[in-house]
């Protein structure tokens, strides 16, 4: 597995790019964050599937977030936004 989160703080929202290689044994990655906000909530959308979660910026951070790419090699976009 390969991936970049780009965050946008002074908006509250981002981009998390994941790609599961040929190779990998692994179904799921567990995805820690960066640079949240630890009292605020997160929506966090899956671009190809639209599934929205909802998730606080502590969590993200300190357990993470649990990604399933089923196909390898696969990919997957999402976006994430400080939910008011």
């Amino acid at each position: 597995w390969i991936g970049w989160q780009l965050d946008g703080p002074e908006a509250g929202d981002g981009l998390i790019q994941v790609f599961r290689r040929a190779e990998s044994v692994y179904r799921e990655a567990d995805l820690k964050l960066r640079g949240l906000d630890a009292n605020k909530q997160y929506a966090i959308t899956d671009l190809d599937t639209k599934i929205v979660t909802r998730k606080q910026g502590r969590e993200l951070m300190e357990q993470g977030l649990v990604l399933e790419i089923a196909k390898k090699p696969g990919a997957a976009l999402l976006t994430y936004k400080v939910k008011e």
